[in-house]
């Protein structure tokens, strides 16, 4: 189980939608059979709007630029979709690329919950996963090459169109060949 402590991030921004914070690292370029996974344990501060894509996670580059988004459903609004937008600040137009296997869900508490963002590349292009808590993935394979990009080097946590307030922990990032 996560613990919140000190080092917690609460985002506060009353009455605002698809707020959220971002952080650069050093650009990752990923190879064949390689995958960058971001993981961070999260809560809401209280009860969450019902939004079918509520909660978004994104792993981006500022230079393409771009953000792989996955989005969760929240309050009583099951939802989780895969998202391709074409800028990084997770606001410019975006694509939607689905989710080819597992179903969808909901955060609907104040509990902390562990999220993880996977971003593998293949021989095709891209398969994207994620999941909450220890529920399964849920994974979609991009293969546009008018849309792909293999080169990471921006996290993305924030609200979709809901203007609730939640905190993060226990952010990492990881480079698995």
């Amino acid at each position: 189980d996560a613990v919140f402590d000190s080092q917690v991030l609460q985002l506060s921004t009353p009455g605002n939608t698809f707020q959220g914070v971002q952080r650069d690292f050093t650009e990752t370029t990923l190879q064949v059979g390689e995958f960058l996974e971001l993981t961070l344990d999260f809560r809401y501060v209280a009860g969450p709007a019902n939004n079918a894509s509520g909660f978004r996670i994104g792993l981006g580059n500022t230079s393409e630029p771009g953000m792989y988004t996955f989005t969760y459903g929240t309050g009583t609004s099951a939802g989780a979709n895969f998202l391709r937008h074409d800028n990084s600040d997770n606001g410019g137009s975006a694509t939607a690329i689905g989710v080819a296997s597992g179903t969808a869900g909901s955060i609907n508490d104040q509990l902390v919950h562990s999220l993880l963002l996977r971003v593998t590349r293949t021989t095709d292009g891209v398969v994207l996963s994620s999941k909450v808590d220890n529920d399964e993935f849920v994974s979609n394979e991009l293969t546009d090459v008018n849309v792909l990009f293999y080169s990471l080097n921006q996290i993305q946590v924030s609200s979709g169109n809901i203007s609730d307030d939640f905190a993060i922990d226990n952010v990492q990032l990881a480079l698995i060949p």
